[in-house]
């Protein structure tokens, strides 16, 4: 994909995400921004050109999630966010 794998950006705009790949994006895998929110778990975020996973002004619950090698950050969470991790690996990013 020339950009992210999913772009959730609007408030109010909920995304739940099961058993699912998100990969080889040149931006990031999953980008939650402006007040969205999401959901995943179980989901494979891998070999993205930026961030696996960019939050921003938004919320983000991931469960059982793996996130790697992604030439940034593997999880970036920004500006008035609230993220919950559980049970998930993030490696071999920067």
């Amino acid at each position: 994909n020339k950009s992210y794998g999913i772009s959730i950006r609007e408030e109010g705009t909920t995304l739940t995400l099961k058993n699912s790949s998100v990969n080889k994006n040149t931006s990031a895998g999953i980008m939650v921004n402006s007040g969205a929110e999401l959901t995943a778990e179980n989901v494979k975020v891998e070999s993205n050109g930026q961030n696996g996973i960019y939050v921003k002004e938004s919320k983000a619950t991931l469960t059982s999630v793996t996130v790697k090698n992604s030439s940034k950050y593997g999880i970036a969470v920004e500006k008035k966010s609230e993220v919950t991790i559980d049970k998930s690996t993030v490696e071999g990013n920067l």
